[in-house]
């Protein structure tokens, strides 16, 4: 490990290109970007650029995937010359590639090859949590990034399903880092809180709203005085179809709000909830437990991790039964749960923070670019 502030008194400051997206759209690895560079310059602790890999349009406006393949096609390609010129004329000593896989995977291999060629080292982090899933039916996904991997000098996945799958392959060269937080960003906890059930994210069919909304009908008949909030984007036109299957009783749907605004909400509600399909090392997760909330999340991704050691309540993903069954024990027994909000702080505490995290990522540039001169 280094030391952050002895890296930061010397001038031997890396100049590092990150390829990665920048909010808006506000996601996953947009806020990453944001958090983990906006951290780096204010701290002085490495030379920083950013090449924004951010879509042109959001999952809910509905971007089909002849119009992803398009649009990503011209980006891809301008994307390249944006770091050929940053290595010619910033002199760029090491690049960390951001992915989200899929389509962003054939850019990847683009960007490898060339800083191959051009003796530039890299770190690729991965940003999501479906590795096992790509490796074991042997997509083309999987065969881009196992490329991309191979020319890389470190890469950091997320969750430890990623890792174990990974480690076998290309041993020490995978690194298991959580995303991190700032907690200087969010509000105090606070102890007082609303009888108030809340979502937080895109306001999709993958996130599991269906199940959530459906399981929300059983229990609200048994806690009147509670309601469920939904924040996110959302399509008015999947919303009315919501509407036409469910009731919408005792459900606000409050639509996208600022990360600020978003953290009031959270703070002020008493239960967190995601019933996601699919995740990677969600940053709503590490929220909630940073602001001391009773946590249900699905047995996806690193959640489980996340939430081992007594810090959350696991359930199945499309589940709705269990789903209802856990929603109803974290309402009715909720003072039951304050030694399980205190473990989840204690754990973002210990492993998430932003200190941490940068303090490892900075020692694996050390030591690429070290491995350089």
């Amino acid at each position: 490990m280094i030391n952050l502030n002895e890296f930061k008194n010397s001038h031997n400051q890396k100049k590092i290109c990150f390829i990665a997206p920048l909010p808006p759209p506000y996601g996953g690895i947009a806020n990453w970007t944001k958090l983990f560079t906006g951290y780096l310059v204010r701290n002085s602790l490495a030379d920083v650029s950013i090449i924004n890999t951010a879509p042109k349009g959001r999952v809910t406006e509905g971007r089909g995937i002849l119009k992803r393949i398009f649009i990503s096609g011209f980006a891809m390609f301008g994307i390249e010359s944006e770091v050929r010129k940053k290595i010619k004329v910033e002199k760029i000593e090491c690049v960390h590639i951001a992915t989200s896989g899929s389509l962003a995977s054939i850019r990847d291999l683009l960007v490898a090859k060339l800083l191959k060629n051009k003796e530039i080292p890299f770190i690729y982090h991965i940003h999501f949590g479906r590795i096992p899933e790509i490796i074991k039916n042997n997509t083309v996904e999987w065969r881009l990034i196992k490329k991309v991997i191979t020319l890389s000098g470190y890469t950091i996945v997320i969750d430890k399903s990623t890792q174990k799958e990974l480690v076998p392959i290309f041993g020490d060269k995978i690194i298991y880092l959580p995303n991190p937080i700032d907690l200087s960003s969010l509000p105090n906890p606070i102890e007082i809180t609303e009888n108030t059930v809340i979502y937080l994210g895109w306001v999709i069919k993958q996130k599991g709203i269906e199940e959530l909304i459906d399981s929300w009908k059983s229990v609200r008949d048994e806690v009147k005085d509670w309601k469920l909030q939904i924040v996110g984007p959302y399509k008015q036109e999947y919303i009315n179809e919501l509407k036409e299957k469910y009731s919408f009783e005792k459900i606000e749907f409050l639509g996208e709000k600022s990360h600020e605004d978003a953290m009031e909400l959270l703070n002020k509600a008493s239960v967190f909830v995601l019933p996601s399909y699919s995740e990677g090392c969600p940053y709503v997760i590490i929220e909630a437990m940073a602001l001391k909330k009773i946590i249900l999340g699905t047995s996806v991704g690193n959640i489980p991790e996340m939430l081992s050691g007594n810090c959350g309540i696991l359930f199945e993903s499309g589940n709705k039964e269990e789903l209802k069954e856990k929603l109803y024990q974290a309402i009715i027994q909720k003072d039951k749960f304050e030694k399980t909000k205190e473990l989840a702080y204690e754990k973002i505490i210990k492993e998430y923070t932003i200190d941490i995290i940068a303090n490892k990522i900075l020692s694996l540039i050390e030591r690429l670019t070290e491995k350089r001169c």
